[in-house]
């Protein structure tokens, strides 16, 4: 697992999405977010596509990476909706391939003492060290590092 901690240059996520007016509030902040709910790293947190209240701490306190440089067949397990400031799409949870690694980044605080980060990090756990983790996006190693501190 690749923690938000060695990620550079992440932005910080939020449940609420940005304000609609950005001439007036100008945020980096996203407007909410994208969740394959069919993931089996979900198999122990229900969750539909797109947030509800059990992600607001998770969200509010998470740290997405650009995932730009991975290519347009990418497909994070959760992607921020980017706002009309900055187009970036980043990810605050997703699964690579880099080389003979299976790595998985994780940009939500599971130390949090939160039923809901329990729960994820129960899921996560459990889902690592399955059969299932078996990534699909394969990236390079360059790539990969390019996005750690």
């Amino acid at each position: 697992v690749v923690s938000y901690k060695c990620a550079k240059n992440s932005a910080e996520g939020s449940f609420i999405p940005v304000f609609w007016s950005p001439v007036f509030f100008p945020s980096k902040k996203p407007c909410g977010a994208i969740i394959d709910e069919t993931h089996p790293i979900f198999d122990l947190f229900p969750t539909d596509k797109y947030p509800d209240y059990h992600w607001k701490n998770l969200l509010d306190n998470s740290y997405a990476i650009d995932i730009s440089s991975f290519g347009d067949s990418f497909n994070p397990i959760v992607e921020t909706v980017p706002n009309f400031v900055d187009n970036t799409p980043r990810s605050p949870l997703f699964e690579v391939k880099v080389g003979k690694a299976d790595l998985l980044y994780l940009g939500f605080d599971l130390e949090a003492d939160d039923i809901a980060a329990k729960q994820l990090e129960k899921s996560v756990y459990n889902y690592i060290i399955s059969d299932n983790f078996r990534p699909k996006n394969i990236i390079n190693k360059d790539a990969f590092l390019s996005l750690l501190e």
